[in-house]
């Protein structure tokens, strides 16, 4: 398995620690919001990974999430009830593929 991510990947999966309890949550409040290098923003189904009270989620990249080379960032959005967060941003790259 690489430690870079690649143009094109299908099934990498991208993990994220909250750092926060998800008891009580709904798969279906988690998501993540992305903006890839070319500036659009979309957004990236979460699942848990684990125990709620760990508080990590992961997405599996499908096809077309990987399809930008260049610098992507990341922000976890979660629900609870009328409650929300916003985690901290991140970044990762991702790589041109040669072939």
């Amino acid at each position: 398995m690489a430690n870079k991510m690649y143009q094109g990947d299908v099934g990498t999966i991208l993990r994220v620690n909250t750092n926060i309890d998800l008891s009580g949550h709904t798969e279906s409040s988690t998501y993540l919001n992305i903006k890839l290098p070319s500036g659009t923003e979309i957004i990236w189904d979460l699942e848990v990974e684990g125990s709620l009270e760990d508080g990590i989620l992961y997405h599996t990249c499908e096809y077309g999430d990987l399809e930008q080379a260049g610098t992507y960032t990341g922000q976890v959005y979660v629900t609870f009830g009328a409650n929300h967060w916003l985690g901290e941003t991140f970044t990762f790259r991702v790589y041109e593929s040669w072939a």
